[in-house]
């Protein structure tokens, strides 16, 4: 028998991540699952090809570093609260590093039964920079993975 446990949701925190949202709300109230809704940032090494030498400004680096990671944590807590106020069993975690690496990694940590995922979240340029997201996930998660283009959703 097939028993969902926990979705692990990853958010970018933009509209679309909220069309997905009320899926995984969906989901999860049927289900009875716990949410984890998980948003990555990635670590500002990310940038070292626009020529910045990290250790001339690490310092700084630093810094910036702490503010955007408090900002992305009220972000994060603010989402799931407008999103998933009255679902019980609701968790976020706030990671740093290659979205796809952290996604599946906090899937088996939390023993994920299931990920479901927006997989238009970017357009243009940043997708072509940054990659799909959601098709590294879709290959590399132990779990299934359920994929919803929130520019095709009726929410």
């Amino acid at each position: 028998m097939i028993s969902v446990k926990t979705i692990v949701f990853p958010s970018d925190l933009t509209p679309a991540s909220e069309k997905v949202a009320a899926y995984v709300k969906y989901m999860a109230d049927r289900l009875q699952a716990e949410v984890v809704v998980i948003h990555v940032a990635r670590g500002l090494d990310d940038f070292g090809f626009l020529g910045l030498d990290v250790d001339d400004y690490s310092e700084l680096l630093s810094s910036y570093q702490k503010e955007l990671e408090e900002r992305l944590s009220s972000e994060l807590e603010g989402f799931v609260s407008r999103n998933f106020g009255e679902l019980k069993q609701i968790s976020y975690v706030l990671a740093n590093g290659d979205p796809a690496d952290e996604i599946v990694a906090e899937a088996e940590r939390r023993e994920g039964s299931l990920i479901v995922m927006g997989t238009h979240g970017r357009k243009g340029l940043n997708k072509v920079m940054f990659g799909s997201v959601a098709a590294e996930v879709v290959a590399r998660a132990s779990c299934p993975v359920m994929t919803v283009n929130p520019h095709r959703v009726l929410a």
